[in-house]
């Protein structure tokens, strides 16, 4: 997310259709790289017994807030202030997404490792 967050705010910086294309582009392949692994860093955080409901949870906030929320409020800031804002908005909520997912990456850590260290033992 901290990758593809530079590329959201220069969709809306750029007024060149060839930057526009590859600024998409490269946000694309930063978004499939963290859709493509949030299942599975998901199954490896939580209890085998609590997958399922952690999964539901997580599809819920994903898609009320993304699929439900975001269009609501970029429509409202971009109706008030233009689209430019509303755009760099979304690149703020990547970099706060992704900082929220640092800090809980580096909180897990030393857990993570030792998981890890008594699985190969």
């Amino acid at each position: 997310m901290l990758c593809g967050a530079p590329f959201v705010a220069l969709c809306f910086a750029t007024r060149s259709m060839p930057l526009l294309l590859a600024a998409l582009g490269a946000w694309g392949f930063f978004k499939g790289l963290y859709d493509a692994n949030i299942f599975a860093s998901l199954y490896d955080a939580i209890p085998v017994r609590a997958r399922g409901v952690a999964a539901g949870w997580m599809n819920t906030v994903g898609w009320l807030g993304g699929g439900g929320l975001a269009p609501l409020l970029v429509g409202l800031v971009a109706m008030h202030h233009g689209l430019g804002p509303a755009m760099a908005l979304a690149a703020g909520v990547y970099l706060l997404a992704g900082a929220l997912l640092l800090m809980a990456a580096w909180r897990g850590l030393p857990q993570n490792l030792a998981h890890s260290s008594q699985q190969g033992a």
